[in-house]
């Protein structure tokens, strides 16, 4: 990039269902993480690793990765923990409906820059846990929820959320509709394309 060129930072967005209910629905014990998950490179890039550790931790609680290829990475899937249960891809609308009962969503990645799985399950009212990588600490917009890949931080932020010894009190969904949402996106490019013009 040039010295003096004149950029600007813009965040993605996510398409956001008005008529998909968002509220009143019972949340269970229920820790999601969300990728496109066919290699064994973007298994540890997404901390999959890390997260099917975490489960084994925590047997009292249930685990979910969804979009992940079992039969592609069965050479790392061997000895699963009982409490964590493993789904393919899976359709948009069928997605909703497990942040919608998920109550922690964990973005554990290495490397990792927006963060869309991530900022639909805040929509639909997940609680992040995310690690200190890339973009996701500015979507999480909570420094309680940012963790270092620590085995023991991330277990003990997880069963503090549970006990509702630290539950953060945070319309998370309001900070995807207020940020990242599909009007905001085209508000600040047709913004920034007038200045230049």
């Amino acid at each position: 990039m040039a010295k003096k060129a004149n950029t600007e930072l813009i965040y993605n967005c996510v398409t956001l269902k008005k008529d998909v209910e968002k509220g009143n629905i019972e949340k269970e014990n229920l820790i999601i993480t969300v990728g496109i998950i066919e290699k064994e490179q973007t298994f540890y890039i997404k901390g999959i690793d890390t997260f099917i550790e975490i489960a084994q931790q925590l047997p009292q609680y249930q685990f979910l990765i969804i979009g992940l290829n079992q039969e592609k990475l069965a050479h790392l899937l061997k000895n699963l923990p009982a409490n964590i249960n493993i789904k393919g891809k899976i359709p948009h609308e069928e997605l909703i409906a497990y942040y919608q009962k998920g109550k922690i969503y964990c973005q554990l990645s290495r490397i990792e820059s927006f963060g869309i799985a991530l900022a639909e399950a805040m929509y639909f009212g997940c609680i992040p846990i995310v690690t200190n990588v890339g973009g996701l600490p500015e979507i999480v917009c909570d420094k309680t929820l940012v963790v270092n890949r620590n085995f023991d931080l991330i277990r003990t932020t997880i069963d503090k959320i549970f006990k509702k010894a630290s539950e953060p009190n945070i319309d998370f969904s309001e900070i995807i509709y207020s940020r990242f949402s599909f009007k905001q996106r085209s508000y600040f490019i047709h913004k920034f394309i007038a200045q230049i013009l």
